[in-house]
Protein backbone atom coordinates (compact mmCIF):
# COMPACT_ATOMS: atom_id res chain seq x y z
CA UNK A 1 0.00 0.00 0.00
CA UNK A 2 1.14 3.53 -0.99
CA UNK A 3 1.12 6.11 1.46
CA UNK A 4 1.21 9.70 0.59
CA UNK A 5 3.16 10.78 3.89
CA UNK A 6 4.64 13.73 1.94
CA UNK A 7 0.77 15.03 1.94
CA UNK A 8 0.88 14.21 5.55
CA UNK A 9 3.71 16.34 6.39
CA UNK A 10 2.42 19.39 4.29
CA UNK A 11 -0.82 19.29 6.06
CA UNK A 12 0.37 18.93 9.38
CA UNK A 13 3.15 21.16 9.49
CA UNK A 14 2.21 25.03 10.04
CA UNK A 15 4.07 28.34 11.39
CA UNK A 16 2.74 29.55 14.63
CA UNK A 17 3.52 32.45 16.78
CA UNK A 18 3.70 32.02 20.14
CA UNK A 19 1.87 29.09 21.39
CA UNK A 20 -0.61 27.93 19.44
CA UNK A 21 -3.15 27.96 21.98
CA UNK A 22 -2.87 31.40 22.16
CA UNK A 23 -2.91 31.60 18.25
CA UNK A 24 -6.28 29.86 18.04
CA UNK A 25 -8.04 31.70 20.50
CA UNK A 26 -6.85 34.91 18.59
CA UNK A 27 -7.57 33.82 15.00
CA UNK A 28 -11.31 32.93 16.54
CA UNK A 29 -11.85 36.52 17.44
CA UNK A 30 -10.21 37.96 14.50
CA UNK A 31 -12.46 35.78 12.12
CA UNK A 32 -15.78 36.77 14.16
CA UNK A 33 -14.73 40.60 13.96
CA UNK A 34 -14.10 40.70 10.40
CA UNK A 35 -17.51 38.98 9.87
CA UNK A 36 -19.44 41.93 11.10
CA UNK A 37 -16.58 45.04 11.90
CA UNK A 38 -18.03 48.05 14.05
CA UNK A 39 -17.12 49.55 17.34
CA UNK A 40 -16.18 46.56 19.58
CA UNK A 41 -18.73 46.55 22.90
CA UNK A 42 -18.48 42.63 23.94
CA UNK A 43 -16.21 39.51 23.58
CA UNK A 44 -17.53 36.19 24.23
CA UNK A 45 -15.74 33.14 24.39
CA UNK A 46 -16.50 29.35 25.40
CA UNK A 47 -13.53 26.41 24.85
CA UNK A 48 -12.49 23.47 25.57
CA UNK A 49 -10.14 22.67 28.96
CA UNK A 50 -6.91 21.65 27.15
CA UNK A 51 -7.49 25.13 25.37
CA UNK A 52 -8.36 27.31 27.97
CA UNK A 53 -5.46 25.98 30.66
CA UNK A 54 -2.49 26.07 27.82
CA UNK A 55 -3.49 29.73 26.91
CA UNK A 56 -4.57 31.23 30.00
CA UNK A 57 -0.82 32.22 31.18
CA UNK A 58 1.33 32.21 28.43
CA UNK A 59 2.71 34.93 26.41
CA UNK A 60 1.03 37.10 23.43
CA UNK A 61 4.06 37.06 20.49
CA UNK A 62 5.72 40.48 19.93
CA UNK A 63 4.01 41.84 23.69
CA UNK A 64 4.42 41.88 27.29
CA UNK A 65 0.85 40.55 27.55
CA UNK A 66 -0.24 37.43 28.85
CA UNK A 67 -3.74 35.01 28.30
CA UNK A 68 -6.96 33.92 27.07
CA UNK A 69 -8.48 37.73 27.43
CA UNK A 70 -5.57 39.73 25.89
CA UNK A 71 -5.42 37.13 22.69
CA UNK A 72 -9.10 37.54 22.23
CA UNK A 73 -9.32 41.14 22.44
CA UNK A 74 -5.96 41.81 20.48
CA UNK A 75 -7.22 39.25 17.62
CA UNK A 76 -10.69 41.03 17.12
CA UNK A 77 -8.46 44.78 17.30
CA UNK A 78 -5.87 44.20 14.80
CA UNK A 79 -5.52 40.49 14.20
CA UNK A 80 -5.68 39.20 10.23
CA UNK A 81 -7.31 36.02 10.33
CA UNK A 82 -6.37 35.29 7.22
CA UNK A 83 -2.73 34.31 8.21
CA UNK A 84 -3.73 31.42 10.29
CA UNK A 85 -1.95 31.23 13.43
CA UNK A 86 0.32 34.04 12.56
CA UNK A 87 -2.71 36.17 13.20
CA UNK A 88 -0.97 38.31 15.52
CA UNK A 89 2.03 39.07 13.07
CA UNK A 90 0.60 42.44 12.71
CA UNK A 91 0.03 43.83 16.09
CA UNK A 92 1.51 47.23 16.97
CA UNK A 93 1.71 48.52 20.29
CA UNK A 94 -1.19 50.97 19.34
CA UNK A 95 -3.10 47.65 19.34
CA UNK A 96 -2.08 46.55 23.09
CA UNK A 97 -2.43 49.80 24.46
CA UNK A 98 -6.23 49.90 22.96
CA UNK A 99 -6.60 46.26 24.16
CA UNK A 100 -5.38 47.37 28.15
CA UNK A 101 -7.93 50.45 28.01
CA UNK A 102 -10.33 48.17 26.67
CA UNK A 103 -13.92 48.95 28.55
CA UNK A 104 -16.18 46.08 27.67
CA UNK A 105 -17.80 42.94 28.93
CA UNK A 106 -15.73 40.25 28.52
CA UNK A 107 -16.94 36.47 29.25
CA UNK A 108 -14.27 33.68 28.16
CA UNK A 109 -14.64 30.03 29.98
CA UNK A 110 -14.13 26.51 29.24
CA UNK A 111 -16.53 24.18 28.27
CA UNK A 112 -15.49 20.84 30.18
CA UNK A 113 -17.96 18.71 28.07
CA UNK A 114 -15.90 19.87 24.88
CA UNK A 115 -12.78 17.19 24.67
CA UNK A 116 -11.40 17.92 21.42
CA UNK A 117 -9.93 21.00 19.83
CA UNK A 118 -13.09 23.23 20.45
CA UNK A 119 -13.78 27.44 20.11
CA UNK A 120 -16.64 28.94 19.81
CA UNK A 121 -15.89 33.11 19.74
CA UNK A 122 -19.11 35.92 19.83
CA UNK A 123 -18.21 38.97 19.00
CA UNK A 124 -21.12 41.90 19.29
CA UNK A 125 -20.36 45.70 17.89
CA UNK A 126 -22.13 48.63 16.77
CA UNK A 127 -22.65 46.28 13.68
CA UNK A 128 -24.25 43.71 15.10
CA UNK A 129 -22.81 40.12 16.32
CA UNK A 130 -20.27 38.37 14.58
CA UNK A 131 -19.63 34.29 15.35
CA UNK A 132 -16.39 32.11 14.31
CA UNK A 133 -16.79 28.36 15.39
CA UNK A 134 -13.05 26.46 15.37
CA UNK A 135 -13.12 22.45 15.65
CA UNK A 136 -10.88 19.47 15.99
CA UNK A 137 -7.62 21.37 14.85
CA UNK A 138 -6.18 24.89 16.16
CA UNK A 139 -6.64 26.51 12.88
CA UNK A 140 -9.73 24.69 11.31
CA UNK A 141 -12.45 27.75 11.14
CA UNK A 142 -15.61 25.59 10.24
CA UNK A 143 -18.23 28.19 10.64
CA UNK A 144 -18.58 32.12 10.34
CA UNK A 145 -21.59 33.95 10.66
CA UNK A 146 -22.94 37.86 10.94
CA UNK A 147 -26.12 37.95 12.83
CA UNK A 148 -28.55 35.46 11.46
CA UNK A 149 -26.37 34.98 8.45
CA UNK A 150 -24.26 31.89 7.56
CA UNK A 151 -21.18 33.58 6.06
CA UNK A 152 -19.32 30.08 5.95
CA UNK A 153 -20.02 26.60 7.01
CA UNK A 154 -17.31 24.04 6.47
CA UNK A 155 -19.08 20.84 4.04
CA UNK A 156 -17.50 18.08 5.08
CA UNK A 157 -18.52 16.70 8.61
CA UNK A 158 -15.85 15.43 11.28
CA UNK A 159 -16.97 11.76 10.39
CA UNK A 160 -16.44 12.30 6.41
CA UNK A 161 -13.29 13.95 7.16
CA UNK A 162 -12.01 10.62 9.07
CA UNK A 163 -13.32 8.44 6.21
CA UNK A 164 -10.75 10.32 3.72
CA UNK A 165 -8.08 10.71 6.47
CA UNK A 166 -4.94 9.39 6.59
CA UNK A 167 -4.59 5.52 7.19
CA UNK A 168 -3.25 5.19 10.73
CA UNK A 169 -4.03 1.58 11.38
CA UNK A 170 -2.63 0.21 8.42
CA UNK A 171 0.96 2.54 8.50
CA UNK A 172 3.86 0.61 10.14
CA UNK A 173 7.21 1.96 11.42
CA UNK A 174 9.03 -0.10 8.42
CA UNK A 175 6.84 2.07 6.11
CA UNK A 176 7.71 5.22 7.59
CA UNK A 177 11.49 4.24 7.35
CA UNK A 178 11.33 3.55 3.86
CA UNK A 179 10.40 7.16 3.10
CA UNK A 180 12.71 8.94 5.12
CA UNK A 181 15.37 7.48 3.58
CA UNK A 182 14.58 7.03 -0.11
CA UNK A 183 11.79 10.18 -0.98
CA UNK A 184 13.42 12.62 -2.99
CA UNK A 185 14.74 15.50 -1.25
CA UNK A 186 13.06 17.67 -3.37
CA UNK A 187 9.32 16.51 -1.33
CA UNK A 188 10.85 17.34 1.85
CA UNK A 189 11.00 21.61 1.28
CA UNK A 190 8.85 21.60 3.89
CA UNK A 191 11.12 19.84 6.69
CA UNK A 192 14.02 22.05 5.73
CA UNK A 193 11.82 25.27 6.13
CA UNK A 194 11.11 23.93 10.05
CA UNK A 195 14.34 23.21 10.71
CA UNK A 196 16.02 26.79 9.36
CA UNK A 197 12.53 27.99 11.22
CA UNK A 198 13.24 26.51 14.14
CA UNK A 199 16.95 27.03 14.53
CA UNK A 200 16.31 30.80 13.91
CA UNK A 201 13.79 31.08 16.31
CA UNK A 202 16.51 28.94 18.71
CA UNK A 203 18.58 32.09 17.78
CA UNK A 204 16.70 34.62 19.09
CA UNK A 205 16.49 32.33 22.37
CA UNK A 206 20.33 32.76 22.59
CA UNK A 207 20.68 36.17 23.01
CA UNK A 208 18.52 35.86 26.09
CA UNK A 209 14.26 35.75 27.01
CA UNK A 210 11.89 33.99 29.12
CA UNK A 211 13.46 31.80 31.63
CA UNK A 212 17.03 31.70 29.94
CA UNK A 213 16.95 27.85 30.65
CA UNK A 214 20.09 27.55 28.05
CA UNK A 215 21.94 30.00 30.59
CA UNK A 216 21.44 27.10 33.51
CA UNK A 217 22.24 24.41 31.75
CA UNK A 218 25.37 26.41 30.73
CA UNK A 219 26.35 27.24 34.37
CA UNK A 220 26.49 23.77 35.13
CA UNK A 221 28.35 22.38 32.36
CA UNK A 222 31.02 25.33 33.57
CA UNK A 223 30.56 23.89 37.30
CA UNK A 224 31.25 20.34 35.57
CA UNK A 225 28.07 19.46 36.86
CA UNK A 226 27.48 18.14 33.02
CA UNK A 227 29.11 17.73 30.04
CA UNK A 228 29.91 19.80 27.20
CA UNK A 229 29.10 17.15 24.77
CA UNK A 230 26.25 16.38 22.19
CA UNK A 231 23.54 15.93 25.11
CA UNK A 232 24.13 19.25 26.22
CA UNK A 233 24.65 20.83 22.53
CA UNK A 234 21.06 19.25 21.74
CA UNK A 235 19.64 20.61 25.05
CA UNK A 236 20.75 24.42 24.71
CA UNK A 237 19.35 24.40 21.00
CA UNK A 238 16.18 23.21 21.69
CA UNK A 239 15.71 24.98 25.28
CA UNK A 240 16.47 28.44 23.37
CA UNK A 241 14.07 27.97 21.45
CA UNK A 242 11.29 26.96 23.57
CA UNK A 243 12.63 30.21 25.53
CA UNK A 244 11.85 32.49 22.76
CA UNK A 245 8.39 30.65 21.83
CA UNK A 246 6.87 30.96 25.55
CA UNK A 247 8.33 34.32 25.54
CA UNK A 248 6.29 35.55 23.11
CA UNK A 249 8.79 36.80 20.66
CA UNK A 250 7.56 37.78 17.08
CA UNK A 251 9.46 35.05 15.60
CA UNK A 252 7.14 31.76 14.38
CA UNK A 253 8.42 28.39 15.07
CA UNK A 254 7.27 25.36 12.70
CA UNK A 255 4.08 23.87 14.75
CA UNK A 256 3.52 19.71 14.20
CA UNK A 257 -0.07 18.56 14.56
CA UNK A 258 -0.79 22.27 16.06
CA UNK A 259 1.76 22.11 18.82
CA UNK A 260 4.82 24.83 18.26
CA UNK A 261 6.78 22.64 20.98
CA UNK A 262 5.99 19.95 19.57
CA UNK A 263 7.99 21.17 15.98
CA UNK A 264 10.82 22.09 18.36
CA UNK A 265 11.08 19.23 20.31
CA UNK A 266 11.29 16.53 17.03
CA UNK A 267 12.96 18.96 15.29
CA UNK A 268 15.81 20.69 16.90
CA UNK A 269 17.60 17.23 18.95
CA UNK A 270 17.91 15.57 15.36
CA UNK A 271 19.77 18.81 14.14
CA UNK A 272 21.96 18.91 16.72
CA UNK A 273 23.01 15.30 16.52
CA UNK A 274 23.35 15.40 12.76
CA UNK A 275 25.69 18.30 13.16
CA UNK A 276 27.76 16.64 16.47
CA UNK A 277 28.31 13.40 14.30
CA UNK A 278 29.34 15.10 11.32
CA UNK A 279 25.79 14.63 8.67
CA UNK A 280 25.27 16.06 5.58
CA UNK A 281 22.25 18.70 5.29
CA UNK A 282 20.23 15.88 3.30
CA UNK A 283 21.03 13.38 6.01
CA UNK A 284 19.78 15.79 8.95
CA UNK A 285 16.46 16.63 6.86
CA UNK A 286 15.89 13.15 6.01
CA UNK A 287 16.10 12.39 10.00
CA UNK A 288 14.27 15.01 10.76
CA UNK A 289 11.45 13.97 8.51
CA UNK A 290 11.05 10.60 10.15
CA UNK A 291 10.72 12.61 13.54
CA UNK A 292 7.59 14.23 12.10
CA UNK A 293 6.14 11.32 11.39
CA UNK A 294 6.56 9.12 14.20
CA UNK A 295 5.20 12.80 15.87
CA UNK A 296 2.15 12.36 14.32
CA UNK A 297 1.49 9.08 14.41
CA UNK A 298 2.18 8.91 18.13
CA UNK A 299 -0.22 11.83 18.21
CA UNK A 300 -2.96 10.41 16.38
CA UNK A 301 -3.26 8.39 19.18
CA UNK A 302 -2.99 10.12 22.43
CA UNK A 303 -4.78 13.19 20.79
CA UNK A 304 -3.21 16.92 19.88
CA UNK A 305 -4.49 18.40 23.16
CA UNK A 306 -4.65 15.72 26.37
CA UNK A 307 -3.18 15.08 29.97
CA UNK A 308 -0.56 13.50 28.78
CA UNK A 309 3.05 15.73 27.78
CA UNK A 310 3.22 15.63 23.84
CA UNK A 311 6.30 16.90 23.66
CA UNK A 312 7.93 13.58 25.65
CA UNK A 313 5.94 11.25 24.09
CA UNK A 314 5.05 13.40 20.44
CA UNK A 315 7.65 15.16 19.98
CA UNK A 316 10.57 13.15 22.05
CA UNK A 317 9.73 9.52 20.23
CA UNK A 318 9.99 11.63 16.94
CA UNK A 319 13.32 13.19 17.86
CA UNK A 320 14.47 9.22 19.24
CA UNK A 321 13.56 8.10 15.88
CA UNK A 322 15.37 10.40 13.91
CA UNK A 323 18.34 10.15 15.98
CA UNK A 324 18.50 6.26 15.54
CA UNK A 325 18.12 6.87 11.60
CA UNK A 326 21.38 9.55 11.83
CA UNK A 327 22.84 6.70 13.47
CA UNK A 328 22.20 4.03 10.89
CA UNK A 329 19.64 2.48 12.30
CA UNK A 330 16.90 0.48 9.97
CA UNK A 331 12.98 -0.73 10.48
CA UNK A 332 14.54 -3.62 12.84
CA UNK A 333 16.20 -0.66 15.36
CA UNK A 334 13.46 1.70 14.87
CA UNK A 335 10.74 -1.06 16.09
CA UNK A 336 13.03 -1.69 19.23
CA UNK A 337 13.11 1.88 19.98
CA UNK A 338 8.67 1.80 19.57
CA UNK A 339 8.36 -1.15 21.67
CA UNK A 340 10.04 1.38 24.79
CA UNK A 341 7.22 4.16 23.74
CA UNK A 342 3.77 3.74 25.29
CA UNK A 343 2.08 6.05 22.99
CA UNK A 344 2.59 3.57 20.52
CA UNK A 345 0.81 0.63 22.70
CA UNK A 346 -2.16 3.19 23.86
CA UNK A 347 -4.81 3.89 22.15
CA UNK A 348 -7.61 6.51 23.20
CA UNK A 349 -10.45 4.31 24.61
CA UNK A 350 -14.47 4.74 23.94
CA UNK A 351 -16.25 6.40 26.81
CA UNK A 352 -18.67 3.17 27.28
CA UNK A 353 -15.35 0.91 27.98
CA UNK A 354 -14.41 3.47 30.98
CA UNK A 355 -15.86 0.79 33.70
CA UNK A 356 -14.55 1.94 37.27
CA UNK A 357 -14.18 -1.52 38.63
CA UNK A 358 -12.01 -2.89 35.82
CA UNK A 359 -9.77 0.09 35.67
CA UNK A 360 -6.31 -0.71 37.14
CA UNK A 361 -5.18 1.46 39.60
CA UNK A 362 -2.16 1.90 41.88
CA UNK A 363 -2.15 -0.22 44.77
CA UNK A 364 0.57 0.37 47.64
CA UNK A 365 1.40 -2.91 49.12
CA UNK A 366 4.19 -2.21 51.28
CA UNK A 367 5.03 1.34 52.95
CA UNK A 368 7.08 3.81 50.30
CA UNK A 369 10.75 4.92 52.51
CA UNK A 370 10.53 8.69 53.25
CA UNK A 371 10.81 10.80 50.62
CA UNK A 372 13.01 13.95 50.93
CA UNK A 373 10.59 17.26 50.29
CA UNK A 374 13.56 19.83 49.35
CA UNK A 375 17.05 19.12 47.59
CA UNK A 376 19.70 18.65 49.97
CA UNK A 377 21.98 20.52 48.02
CA UNK A 378 23.17 23.77 49.77
CA UNK A 379 23.09 27.46 48.09
CA UNK A 380 23.49 30.94 49.30
CA UNK A 381 20.02 31.74 49.24
CA UNK A 382 18.20 28.56 50.45
CA UNK A 383 16.62 29.81 53.32
CA UNK A 384 14.45 32.41 51.48
CA UNK A 385 13.91 30.31 48.37
CA UNK A 386 13.39 26.46 49.06
CA UNK A 387 12.15 27.03 52.45
CA UNK A 388 9.39 29.45 51.53
CA UNK A 389 8.29 27.56 48.62
CA UNK A 390 7.60 24.84 50.84
CA UNK A 391 6.02 26.68 53.10
CA UNK A 392 3.42 28.33 50.84
CA UNK A 393 3.09 24.22 49.49
CA UNK A 394 2.44 22.54 52.87
CA UNK A 395 -0.82 24.20 54.19
CA UNK A 396 -2.07 23.54 50.29
CA UNK A 397 -0.90 19.73 49.99
CA UNK A 398 -0.35 18.16 53.32
CA UNK A 399 -3.54 17.07 54.31
CA UNK A 400 -5.18 15.95 51.12
CA UNK A 401 -5.58 12.37 50.39
CA UNK A 402 -4.86 11.67 46.85
CA UNK A 403 -8.01 10.51 44.96
CA UNK A 404 -5.80 8.10 42.96
CA UNK A 405 -5.50 5.92 46.36
CA UNK A 406 -9.37 5.76 46.46
CA UNK A 407 -10.68 5.25 43.08
CA UNK A 408 -10.29 5.56 39.53
CA UNK A 409 -10.50 9.25 37.37
CA UNK A 410 -12.39 8.95 34.53
CA UNK A 411 -11.54 12.30 32.93
CA UNK A 412 -8.27 14.18 33.90
CA UNK A 413 -9.14 17.27 35.57
CA UNK A 414 -7.71 20.47 33.30
CA UNK A 415 -7.03 22.85 36.65
CA UNK A 416 -6.75 20.27 40.14
CA UNK A 417 -7.63 21.89 43.07
CA UNK A 418 -3.71 21.42 44.62
CA UNK A 419 -2.05 23.41 41.42
CA UNK A 420 -5.23 25.99 41.24
CA UNK A 421 -3.58 29.68 39.33
CA UNK A 422 -3.85 30.97 42.56
CA UNK A 423 -1.51 28.69 44.16
CA UNK A 424 1.08 28.82 41.08
CA UNK A 425 0.50 32.61 40.75
CA UNK A 426 1.37 33.22 44.67
CA UNK A 427 4.86 30.70 43.98
CA UNK A 428 6.10 32.55 40.91
CA UNK A 429 5.27 36.33 42.32
CA UNK A 430 6.66 35.08 45.22
CA UNK A 431 10.15 33.84 43.23
CA UNK A 432 9.93 36.76 41.07
CA UNK A 433 9.93 38.96 44.05
CA UNK A 434 12.67 37.21 46.17
CA UNK A 435 15.11 36.41 43.17
CA UNK A 436 15.12 39.09 40.57
CA UNK A 437 17.58 37.89 38.22
CA UNK A 438 16.16 34.86 35.93
CA UNK A 439 19.41 33.19 35.85
CA UNK A 440 18.59 32.82 39.93
CA UNK A 441 15.34 32.10 39.75
CA UNK A 442 16.35 29.05 37.13
CA UNK A 443 18.51 27.86 39.13
CA UNK A 444 16.76 28.41 42.72
CA UNK A 445 13.58 26.14 40.58
CA UNK A 446 16.23 23.89 39.83
CA UNK A 447 17.55 23.42 43.12
CA UNK A 448 14.17 22.03 44.58
CA UNK A 449 14.44 18.95 42.32
CA UNK A 450 14.67 15.81 44.70
CA UNK A 451 18.03 14.69 44.64
CA UNK A 452 19.19 10.67 46.02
Amino acid sequence: MKFDFTGLLKNEMKPALGVTEVGAIALAAARAYAAVGGKLQEIRMVMNGGMYKNAFSCAIPGTQELGCNMAAALGALGGDWTLGLEVLKNITAAHVAEAKTLQIPMDIKADETKEGIYILAEIRTSEGVGVCRIEDFHANIVFVAKNDTVLFQAEQTKAAEQQHAFDFEAVTVADMVDYAKTVPIAELSCVKEMIAMNCALSAEGEKGVGLQIWKTLAAFRNRGAVGDDMIYAAQRLTCSAMDARLAGLPFPAMSIVGSGSHGILCSMPVVSYGRFAGKTEEEIIRGVALSCLITIFSKHYTGRLSALCGCVLGGGSGAAAGIVLLMGGGAKEHLLEAALLPCFATGIPAADTMIEAKVDILIELEPSPPVPTISRTSISFKNFSQCALKTLAAAVISSIVSPFAARAVRNAAFCASVASPDIISSITSFICTAVKSSFLTSFAIASLIILP
